[in-house]
């Protein structure tokens, strides 16, 4: 951004003109990440020219925002995962050839733990 520019080049009014106007094209555009950026970029303007009480609420601000944002990826990524377990058991299912409840049950039990070994061990690596 142009706003991170002129901010180190200690040229803080453009500076935070820069960042307030990238805010604001990015409200428009509903852009949450790149309003974080800017909200930060503003923040740090006002706590560099000494105003700490505007800074700080600004910085709070931003904080509830990467906190909202960091609350929708996990639940996009839990979303997927259950939605990726679905498949994986319904492949299963498919591939198991027995009329047996049990034999279904037991291979589907087997599928389950197999793959939460493999996505953990893959995590861990």
């Amino acid at each position: 951004m142009l706003g991170w520019l002129a901010f180190d080049c200690s040229d803080y009014p453009r500076a935070q003109r820069r960042f307030e106007a990238a805010l604001a094209a990015f409200d428009v555009r509903k852009n949450r990440p790149g309003r974080l950026k800017a909200l930060n970029g503003i923040a740090s303007v006002l706590s560099d020219t000494g105003r700490h009480e505007v800074a700080l609420r600004t910085y709070r601000d931003a904080l509830a925002l990467a906190t909202e944002l960091e609350d929708q990826k996990v639940a996009g990524a839990v979303k997927t995962d259950f939605i990726l377990s679905a498949e994986i058991m319904a492949i299963s299912l498919a591939a198991i050839e027995s009329d047996s409840l049990w034999m279904r049950a037991g291979a589907l039990a087997a599928v389950a733990v197999m793959i939460t070994v493999a996505v953990y061990g893959v995590v861990a690596l």
